[in-house]
């Protein structure tokens, strides 16, 4: 901390900042009353910043479980006051981030790297405690210790309940975006993995159903 006895002392300046260089902006440290160089070299580092790698850690970890409980960009259009609020932790670390360059407390390539840093450590920190990220079927189930996650349809489905979202069929104890498979020799294709809903039509829907239509089509020409 600035001595106020020193700052006292003729040619000092009173509030102790000594303003030196181009336009008098470079401060010095002689009136800190800390003795050990090395802790006040790192008192008077800012690269990187600190608080915006706090910032983006927290914050960006409650971006990524807010974004797969909320399940804005899964298989269904959701609710915009479920968009804000899941943008909302974002906005929060850019704020505090942008704030630390107005009171001039850091250059912008120090809140830049510490946010880069900060969200990296946010992605990390999630991966390792959900079976995925950016994967809307598995971002919201929990790894457990010692025990590996089984990556199928059927586990997916059986972990809907884990999610805050209502809506599509998420918040149940087993969604329903799989219908169950028809009988081979029915002519209808069976529906496996495309997500269809309810109501959908297999051959208008399928890729595969589509094909067929168009090789049933150049025979009968």
């Amino acid at each position: 901390m600035p001595d106020p006895g020193l700052a006292a002392l003729p040619g000092r300046n009173a509030t102790g900042l000594n303003g030196v260089g181009f336009q008098r902006v470079m401060y010095t440290t002689e009136i800190c009353t800390q003795p050990d160089p090395w802790v006040l070299k790192n008192a008077i580092t800012s690269f990187p910043s600190g608080h915006a790698t706090a910032a983006f850690a927290g914050f960006g970890f409650l971006f990524l479980w807010t974004h797969a409980k909320l399940k804005i960009w899964a298989d269904h259009r959701p609710a915009f006051w479920k968009l804000a609020l899941t943008l909302l932790p974002l906005l929060v670390a850019v704020t505090m981030a942008c704030a630390l360059t107005v009171d001039a407390a850091h250059n912008w390539y120090d809140i830049a790297a510490g946010a880069a840093i900060g969200m990296a450590m946010a992605l990390a920190s999630y991966r390792s405690s959900y079976a995925a990220v950016w994967d809307w079927r598995d971002n919201h189930i929990p790894l457990l210790p010692g025990q590996p996650f089984s990556y199928d349809v059927e586990g997916e489905a059986e972990h809907a309940a884990a999610t805050i979202s209502q809506t599509a069929g998420w918040g149940t104890t087993k969604k329903s975006w799989l219908p169950e498979e028809e009988p081979r020799g029915s002519g209808s294709v069976a529906r496996r993995t495309f997500g269809w809903h309810n109501g959908d039509n297999a051959h208008s829907q399928s890729p595969l159903a589509n094909g067929a239509n168009s090789q049933t089509a150049a025979n009968a020409v």
